[in-house]
Protein backbone atom coordinates (compact mmCIF):
# COMPACT_ATOMS: atom_id res chain seq x y z
CA UNK A 1 0.00 0.00 0.00
CA UNK A 2 2.66 2.31 0.79
CA UNK A 3 4.42 1.51 -2.61
CA UNK A 4 1.38 2.37 -4.61
CA UNK A 5 0.67 5.77 -2.94
CA UNK A 6 4.34 6.77 -3.35
CA UNK A 7 3.74 6.40 -7.22
CA UNK A 8 0.44 8.32 -7.44
CA UNK A 9 1.02 10.61 -4.92
CA UNK A 10 1.41 13.20 -7.77
CA UNK A 11 -1.58 12.67 -9.21
CA UNK A 12 -3.26 13.20 -6.14
CA UNK A 13 -1.40 17.07 -5.61
CA UNK A 14 -2.11 18.04 -9.31
CA UNK A 15 -5.67 16.92 -8.96
CA UNK A 16 -6.33 18.59 -5.76
CA UNK A 17 -3.73 21.82 -7.43
CA UNK A 18 -6.83 21.88 -10.13
CA UNK A 19 -9.50 21.68 -8.10
CA UNK A 20 -8.46 24.21 -6.25
CA UNK A 21 -7.45 26.55 -9.27
CA UNK A 22 -11.05 25.43 -10.51
CA UNK A 23 -13.00 26.41 -7.46
CA UNK A 24 -11.50 29.68 -7.04
CA UNK A 25 -12.23 30.37 -11.11
CA UNK A 26 -15.72 29.88 -10.07
CA UNK A 27 -15.80 32.18 -6.92
CA UNK A 28 -14.21 34.84 -8.83
CA UNK A 29 -16.54 34.23 -11.51
CA UNK A 30 -19.83 34.44 -9.08
CA UNK A 31 -18.41 37.86 -7.47
CA UNK A 32 -17.86 39.58 -10.51
CA UNK A 33 -21.30 38.58 -11.28
CA UNK A 34 -22.71 39.76 -7.92
CA UNK A 35 -20.40 43.34 -8.13
CA UNK A 36 -22.59 43.81 -11.26
CA UNK A 37 -25.74 42.96 -10.83
CA UNK A 38 -25.48 45.36 -7.61
CA UNK A 39 -23.83 47.62 -9.46
CA UNK A 40 -27.23 47.37 -12.22
CA UNK A 41 -29.57 47.98 -9.44
CA UNK A 42 -28.12 50.62 -7.84
CA UNK A 43 -28.21 52.64 -11.20
CA UNK A 44 -31.93 51.50 -11.68
CA UNK A 45 -32.74 53.35 -8.51
CA UNK A 46 -33.17 50.47 -6.12
CA UNK A 47 -32.17 50.60 -2.62
CA UNK A 48 -31.25 47.63 0.17
CA UNK A 49 -35.48 48.52 1.75
CA UNK A 50 -37.13 48.35 -1.43
CA UNK A 51 -36.17 45.10 -2.77
CA UNK A 52 -39.17 43.25 -1.22
CA UNK A 53 -37.17 40.94 0.68
CA UNK A 54 -39.15 39.72 3.52
CA UNK A 55 -36.11 39.93 6.15
CA UNK A 56 -36.15 43.50 4.94
CA UNK A 57 -39.97 44.14 5.67
CA UNK A 58 -39.77 42.62 8.87
CA UNK A 59 -37.34 44.90 10.22
CA UNK A 60 -38.50 47.82 8.67
CA UNK A 61 -41.65 47.08 10.23
CA UNK A 62 -40.36 46.57 13.50
CA UNK A 63 -38.86 50.03 13.37
CA UNK A 64 -42.33 51.54 12.86
CA UNK A 65 -43.97 49.58 15.57
CA UNK A 66 -45.30 52.06 18.64
CA UNK A 67 -45.66 51.08 22.05
CA UNK A 68 -49.38 52.61 23.04
CA UNK A 69 -49.64 53.00 26.12
CA UNK A 70 -53.71 53.69 28.17
CA UNK A 71 -52.14 56.77 30.62
CA UNK A 72 -51.56 60.54 29.77
CA UNK A 73 -48.17 61.90 29.01
CA UNK A 74 -46.81 61.98 33.14
CA UNK A 75 -48.37 58.33 34.02
CA UNK A 76 -46.22 57.13 30.63
CA UNK A 77 -43.26 59.03 31.95
CA UNK A 78 -43.51 57.26 35.66
CA UNK A 79 -43.81 54.03 33.83
CA UNK A 80 -40.63 54.75 31.69
CA UNK A 81 -38.98 55.84 34.91
CA UNK A 82 -39.91 52.58 36.45
CA UNK A 83 -38.56 50.38 33.35
CA UNK A 84 -35.43 48.91 33.78
CA UNK A 85 -33.59 49.92 30.07
CA UNK A 86 -31.56 47.68 28.53
CA UNK A 87 -28.66 48.30 28.08
CA UNK A 88 -26.94 51.27 25.89
CA UNK A 89 -30.34 53.16 26.05
CA UNK A 90 -30.22 56.62 28.37
CA UNK A 91 -32.86 59.15 29.12
CA UNK A 92 -32.03 62.49 27.11
CA UNK A 93 -34.38 65.75 27.99
CA UNK A 94 -38.01 65.71 28.40
CA UNK A 95 -39.68 62.60 27.18
CA UNK A 96 -36.75 61.03 24.84
CA UNK A 97 -34.57 58.30 25.13
CA UNK A 98 -31.39 57.77 23.18
CA UNK A 99 -28.67 55.19 22.21
CA UNK A 100 -25.62 57.23 21.00
CA UNK A 101 -23.41 56.25 18.42
CA UNK A 102 -20.86 58.73 17.80
CA UNK A 103 -22.57 61.95 16.46
CA UNK A 104 -25.85 60.40 15.26
CA UNK A 105 -28.02 58.70 17.42
CA UNK A 106 -30.98 56.40 18.03
CA UNK A 107 -34.17 58.56 19.60
CA UNK A 108 -37.18 57.23 20.74
CA UNK A 109 -40.13 59.92 22.02
CA UNK A 110 -43.29 59.65 24.02
CA UNK A 111 -45.72 61.77 22.69
CA UNK A 112 -50.04 62.03 22.70
CA UNK A 113 -51.58 59.67 20.97
CA UNK A 114 -54.92 60.41 19.03
CA UNK A 115 -57.70 59.49 20.89
CA UNK A 116 -56.36 59.51 24.14
CA UNK A 117 -53.45 58.05 25.83
CA UNK A 118 -49.55 57.97 24.87
CA UNK A 119 -47.09 56.42 22.47
CA UNK A 120 -43.51 55.88 22.43
CA UNK A 121 -42.77 56.27 19.02
CA UNK A 122 -39.12 55.83 17.25
CA UNK A 123 -37.86 58.89 16.23
CA UNK A 124 -34.58 58.12 14.06
CA UNK A 125 -32.34 54.96 13.94
CA UNK A 126 -29.38 54.34 12.73
CA UNK A 127 -28.29 52.29 9.80
CA UNK A 128 -25.16 51.32 7.76
CA UNK A 129 -25.87 51.57 4.24
CA UNK A 130 -29.54 50.60 4.82
CA UNK A 131 -29.45 48.66 7.29
CA UNK A 132 -31.03 49.18 10.52
CA UNK A 133 -28.57 48.41 12.93
CA UNK A 134 -30.54 49.69 16.14
CA UNK A 135 -33.68 47.69 15.34
CA UNK A 136 -32.65 44.98 18.23
CA UNK A 137 -32.26 48.48 20.64
CA UNK A 138 -36.02 49.56 19.84
CA UNK A 139 -37.30 46.16 19.94
CA UNK A 140 -35.42 45.40 23.64
CA UNK A 141 -36.77 49.20 24.64
CA UNK A 142 -40.35 48.31 23.14
CA UNK A 143 -40.09 45.00 25.25
CA UNK A 144 -38.77 46.46 28.30
CA UNK A 145 -41.69 49.10 28.35
CA UNK A 146 -44.75 46.54 27.77
CA UNK A 147 -43.27 44.69 31.01
CA UNK A 148 -43.05 47.92 32.86
CA UNK A 149 -46.54 48.77 32.24
CA UNK A 150 -47.97 45.33 33.15
CA UNK A 151 -45.91 45.52 36.25
CA UNK A 152 -47.33 49.09 37.27
CA UNK A 153 -51.30 48.21 35.81
CA UNK A 154 -51.38 50.55 32.88
CA UNK A 155 -52.39 49.02 29.55
CA UNK A 156 -50.04 48.33 26.89
CA UNK A 157 -49.60 47.25 23.50
CA UNK A 158 -47.64 47.38 20.25
CA UNK A 159 -49.29 48.72 16.87
CA UNK A 160 -47.51 49.38 13.36
CA UNK A 161 -47.07 52.94 12.42
CA UNK A 162 -46.12 54.83 9.74
CA UNK A 163 -42.57 53.70 8.04
CA UNK A 164 -39.41 55.88 8.46
CA UNK A 165 -37.85 57.14 6.29
CA UNK A 166 -34.36 56.98 4.75
CA UNK A 167 -32.17 59.84 5.10
CA UNK A 168 -28.23 59.38 4.27
CA UNK A 169 -27.42 58.11 7.66
CA UNK A 170 -30.36 57.54 9.48
CA UNK A 171 -34.42 56.64 9.40
CA UNK A 172 -36.60 59.57 10.25
CA UNK A 173 -40.29 59.52 11.03
CA UNK A 174 -40.15 63.18 10.65
CA UNK A 175 -41.79 65.88 13.12
CA UNK A 176 -41.94 64.22 16.39
CA UNK A 177 -45.60 63.07 17.14
CA UNK A 178 -46.01 63.39 12.92
CA UNK A 179 -47.70 60.30 11.65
Amino acid sequence: MEDWWRLNQGYFVVAAFLALTVLLWLARRWGRRFTARAAERSASGATWDNQGNPFVEKLLVSLATEVHLDTDLPGAEQVLAGTKLPRWWKPAGERAWVVQEGDIATTADLVPAEGGGTRLVLREAVHQNGMPTSETDWRKLRRAVLTAASAAGVGAREETGPRLLREPRQWVRGPVGAG
